[in-house]
């Protein structure tokens, strides 16, 4: 899977393709001359959710702590 960023809207654009003409879903600037990158992999997309997960039990403990002594 390949992303671009369009130059117009600056919104990203998935494709399972590089080729082709490549029309930005949201702004509809053709933005084939811009040069794609890969999407976000799964190790990548992983880690985000672990650190999401990590966040989320540091101020659930946090919570707990202040109210035991409220």
């Amino acid at each position: 899977m390949f992303k671009k960023i369009c130059t117009n809207c600056h919104q990203p654009s998935f494709s399972s393709s590089e080729r082709g003409q490549w029309i930005c879903p949201v702004c509809s600037h053709d933005i084939t001359h811009v040069f794609h990158q890969p999407a976000e992999d799964r190790n990548e997309r992983q880690k985000k959710l672990e650190l999401l997960a990590n966040k989320y039990t540091q101020n659930q403990n946090h919570s707990q702590a202040i109210n035991k002594y409220i």
